[in-house]
């Protein structure tokens, strides 16, 4: 057996009060390959601590038979801090109420310095830059600021994956088929990922983007340093990270849970850090598109949302995707405006809660046409 159990206390600041990161590891530290993967880092997004809950047991049971071959860090539930945040009983914990914003915005940016102590130290060898990289990571990771818990959430999970081969960080939507989001620079080496867990959509962000996402820190940190080095040394991207959107908030059952946790297990044993046969790669439900080809549907006016097709649905540019009604209005429902998309595509998401403010997104539709630019993420 080489599993461990890591706590790591988050001082939560407050007399009387405490909480802690529960990590489960296995392997050899330092074993290759290494997979990093974290749950609820939006602590209201549910269906993937479940799944890593039901992958644990699985690589329990794997690292009993002695099968870990790499090393697993696995963190089913990274932000308690987040769970903590109830208002008239909904737990809403997208958004630290302590007033440090989106917990999967803001990550630090190490890149710039990573770059300036390498610049002199680096050489021909591309494995050997991919090690000297990697331990300055180590020591700028141990450098990130904790004084609040936001930070110390965000600086645990960096120390934890800095070295890692793939980043894994799972969260879902509000109402969605399974979708992932990644960098150019790591399509298609997580193709295998996207068509193991069904992925119906792949978002492919240019590196550009700079919303401060925990993929900007852990793939995006190699592709600015190799932006800025690269033409001098040759830089591997050293990670592959992956947000990956398990459905919506209220697809959490233990049945979806199984089954993603096996195609985790099997991603796990294509990548060989566990033994095993994962069996045939499935077929890839989707292209993956650029970010900036989604139409983000956006609500007119406050109202009802309702929706006139299914998730999943493939429809062409100007069909009606969802109408809002006022319900104040002196004949409610002549009143409902139509939401068209401006692209053919696959509806991909929906707000859970029907009731909406004005300026509120309300679906997206993914397309293969470029219909956006500048920041391309919601808040």
């Amino acid at each position: 057996m080489t599993k461990e159990i890591q706590r790591i206390n988050l001082d939560a600041g407050f007399p009387g009060t405490s909480r802690q990161i529960t990590v489960h590891r296995y392997g050899t530290r330092g074993a290759r390959p290494k997979i990093y993967i974290q749950a609820g880092l939006h602590a209201e997004e549910i269906p993937g601590m479940l799944t890593v809950a039901h992958l644990v047991r699985r690589l329990d049971d794997a690292d009993s038979r002695g099968e870990i071959l790499g090393e697993v860090v696995l963190v089913p539930f990274v932000n308690p801090l987040g769970a903590a945040t109830w208002i008239n009983g909904v737990l809403v914990g997208r958004n630290d109420l302590g007033g440090e914003g989106n917990f999967n915005r803001h990550w630090p940016s190490v890149a710039e310095s990573v770059a300036a102590e390498a610049r002199h130290r680096l050489g021909d060898d591309e494995a050997e830059n991919l090690r000297l990289l990697r331990r300055i990571l180590g020591r700028h990771a141990d450098r990130l600021p904790d004084e609040s818990e936001v930070q110390k959430i965000k600086k645990t999970a960096f120390q934890l994956a800095f070295d890692a081969d793939v980043v894994i960080d799972v969260h879902c939507d509000r109402d969605a088929i399974i979708h992932a989001y990644t960098y150019e620079s790591t399509w298609p080496h997580v193709a295998d990922l996207c068509a193991q867990t069904a992925c119906e959509a792949v978002f492919l962000e240019d590196g550009l983007e700079s919303a401060g996402t925990s993929t900007d820190l852990f793939t995006g940190t190699w592709e600015l340093v190799r932006n800025e080095l690269g033409h001098l040394f040759p830089i591997p991207i050293g990670c592959q990270s992956v947000t990956l959107e398990l459905r919506g908030q209220a697809d959490v059952c233990d049945e979806f849970a199984s089954a993603d946790a096996d195609a985790l297990l099997k991603f796990l044993q294509r990548r060989r850090v566990v033994a095993g046969d994962p069996g045939p790669l499935p077929e890839p439900r989707c292209k993956a598109t650029s970010l900036d080809a989604t139409d983000l549907l956006v609500a007119p006016r406050g109202g009802i949302v309702t929706y006139k097709v299914p998730l999943g649905a493939q429809v062409s540019r100007g069909a009606v995707i969802a109408e809002i009604v006022d319900p104040s209005a002196d004949d409610p429902l002549g009143s409902a405006i139509a939401i068209r998309t401006k692209t053919d595509g696959i509806v991909a998401t929906r707000t859970l809660i029907r009731f909406v403010p004005r300026g509120e997104v309300i679906g997206k539709v993914v397309g293969a046409v470029r219909l956006r630019s500048g920041p391309l993420l919601e808040r």
